[in-house]
């Protein structure tokens, strides 16, 4: 038989100790008191926020926080004290990526929860170290000692400038050509989506040792509750969040591709096997989700005689080396779909190395994929105002219609215009004969141009009060909010202090898939009195704090809620409402606590006829309800509509607030 669970067990204290969720809190607040000293890295729509609110954070750091809203599960009564919003941003083209913008509990506790899984794989990591493999992200996890959670912070760990410089030096020094050279860029389809926290759990599971495991209690029920935040913050799909400045969720989609660089691994060991070791050198080099493939196959055939088709279709050295290339791609995409889901797009491609111009191909796709980074050495800023300007110029004479498209330019432009961010340039731009340049160039742009790198020209506009000001009237004229211009007004107000008297800001009040975060800058709120369980204080539900029954169910119905299956919903209403009644009531025995206990202690507290009738019609509907009954008859057992659960919730709620207050 199973092993019963005990109710600590379903909590996420049984795995996130008081320890943890102070390093999660220490993490962002280093960020945070980066971004107070004048760090631009952090110049964020979520940063400028968690600055604002900074000094109001002093209590969520106390035990008795963490006790009385985390370690029992509480926080998903506390959907606006620990809330996340998910908006869109554009990417290249026409395509969308999801961002989460986090409230500070919640960025705390986002931040805890990948701590301990950083803690928890960080041997395995190591003893799985190869030297055919250098694998960055953006940023560095690094513990003082295994034995606790203190970081080493520092401005290296927490941005992606160091591991970004190294990651280009690597693929600068493994670009080799001559006809044994081989270069495979695989691209993944929508990445940070489609990471599957089960599968990244069940694989770490596997691979780390058993005293690991047990000494930080990763067993089922602890990735039960991983896996459920997850899903809670993904809305129910598979997913991590894509946020301002966050490490945690580079390290973890680092971490899942850690195990694609083994597959990669072996499936090279496989090859050789077969070939009788034809590739004689490798290299797997990534940076996140951008892997890039390094293969040394020695040959006969000639660099002339690799560009002659004919001779490649009939040559049986030729043909065999050519082929290696694409069936490792091809073995890759096979298993990271079936051992990751993961799927490559068609931005993927191989490249023989023959010569400089096949390694400028390749260089191009592999380097000047990242349009909002920054260049890292400043250099020459003459040189860098130079590349600035012809930016700006190849900009002004794309086609618009170009701009939507993969355009060979587009990737120039975004190198070429990313020169705004050499830290001399501003201070070079007032030069008057450099500002003159400039700004005639600014003024034959196209607004509707930006998204090609809207970071970089938002910030070149900025530092103009001429541009400014056309560009704020272009703005303010446009009907309706949509991704490109909410994305440009986003980061046009990052690049000026995010002032929320800025008419910009105005406008931004009137775009409804951003209002709640809105409404955060406006309240300025950490700790809220009130929470929005059945609109009841905090001081109310607290009363509830350590009923782990109730509160799990409470957990349940929050993600049934989010992906709209009210079926469910609705028994797990009906299930808060007997719990609670019976933990006021003090009953010893829940299974002995009928409906008539309910209706009756309602009545005793107050609970009006009417209110008491709807409750008691809940019992019943319950009976009709098919997740309660999953073998009914359809005409019996009838889903619950959205309307139907409204209404039973809207009665719950006057009933909680009736017995509670």
């Amino acid at each position: 038989m199973p092993k019963k669970s005990s109710s600590s067990q379903l909590l996420l204290s049984h795995f996130l100790t008081y320890e943890i969720w102070l390093a999660g809190i220490n993490f962002v607040d280093y960020q945070i008191n980066e971004k107070i000293k004048g760090k631009k890295y952090y110049n964020t729509f979520n940063f400028y926020y968690l600055e604002r609110i900074f000094t109001k954070t002093k209590n969520i750091k106390s035990n008795r926080y963490y006790s009385d809203k985390v370690a029992n599960n509480l926080f998903y009564a506390l959907g606006n004290e620990f809330s996340f919003t998910k908006y869109p941003v554009p990417k290249s083209g026409v395509s969308v990526r999801n961002f989460t913008f986090l409230s500070y509990p919640m960025m705390a506790l986002y931040q805890s929860v990948s701590l301990y899984i950083a803690k928890l794989t960080n041997q395995l990591l190591i003893d799985n170290h190869s030297k055919n493999i250098i694998s960055r992200y953006g940023g560095e996890i690094i513990f003082e000692r295994d034995t606790n959670y203190n970081l080493l912070l520092n401005p290296a760990n927490t941005s992606y400038y160091k591991h970004y410089k190294d990651f280009v030096k690597n693929i600068d020094d493994n670009c080799v050509t001559g006809p044994s050279k081989w270069a495979i860029k695989i691209d993944i389809k929508d990445y940070f989506d489609n990471i599957d926290i089960s599968k990244l759990l069940t694989l770490i599971d596997t691979r780390t040792k058993k005293s690991v495991r047990d000494y930080h209690k990763f067993d089922n029920f602890t990735k039960e509750q991983i896996i459920f935040f997850f899903k809670y913050l993904a809305y129910g799909k598979n997913g991590i969040p894509q946020a301002d400045n966050n490490i945690a969720s580079a390290y973890l989609s680092h971490l899942y591709l850690f195990f694609g660089d083994l597959i990669i691994e072996d499936l090279i060991n496989n090859i050789n096997k077969e070939t009788k070791g034809r590739i004689s050198n490798y290299r797997i080099i990534r940076y996140v989700d951008d892997i890039h493939i390094f293969l040394d196959i020695p040959t006969t055939t000639t660099e002339k005689q690799f560009t002659d088709i004919n001779h490649v279709n009939t040559d049986k050295e030729a043909l065999l080396v050519s082929e290696i290339p694409y069936q490792l791609l091809n073995n890759v995409a096979n298993q990271f779909y079936i051992q990751l889901g993961l799927s490559v797009n068609n931005k993927t491609k191989i490249f023989h190395l023959l010569g400089d111009s096949e390694k400028a191909r390749f260089l191009n796709r592999a380097l000047l994929s990242h349009e909002e980074i920054s260049p890292f050495d400043d250099g020459d800023v003459k040189e860098s105002f130079k590349k600035l300007t012809l930016g700006i110029k190849m900009l002004n004479e794309l086609a618009l219609n170009k701009t939507l498209n993969d355009d060979p330019s587009i990737k120039t432009i975004q190198e070429l215009v990313k020169c705004v961010f050499n830290q001399k340039m501003p201070d070079f731009i007032k030069i008057p004969s450099n500002k003159a340049i400039i700004i005639k160039q600014l003024n034959k742009l196209n607004f509707n141009k930006i998204h090609i790198s809207p970071k970089a020209i938002t910030l070149l506009i900025s530092q103009h009060d001429i541009i400014s000001k056309k560009f704020i009237s272009f703005l303010s004229k446009e009907k309706s909010i949509n991704i490109p211009t909410r994305n440009n007004i986003i980061n046009f107000l990052c690049h000026n202090k995010f002032i929320i008297s800025d008419p910009l800001f105005k406008a931004l009040r009137k775009d409804t898939t951003i209002s709640a975060i809105i409404n955060m800058y406006d309240n300025q709120r950490v700790v809220y009195p009130s929470t929005n369980y059945h609109d009841l204080s905090f001081s109310s539900l607290k009363k509830l704090k350590n009923c782990v029954p109730l509160i799990e169910q409470i957990r349940l119905r929050t993600h049934y809620e989010m992906i709209d299956n009210f079926s469910i919903c609705l028994n797990l209403l009906l299930n808060e409402i007997h719990f609670v009644c019976f933990h006021l009531e003090k009953y010893k025995d829940i299974n002995k606590y009928a409906s008539a206990n309910v209706i009756e202690f309602l009545k005793s507290k107050g609970v009006d006829s009417s209110l008491r009738d709807q409750i008691r019609t809940l019992f019943d509907r319950r009976n009709n309800n098919p997740f309660s009954h999953p073998g009914s008859d359809t005409k019996q057992a009838l889903i619950v509509s959205n309307e139907e659960y409204l209404y039973f919730k809207t009665g719950v709620s006057k009933a909680m607030q009736i017995v509670l207050n």
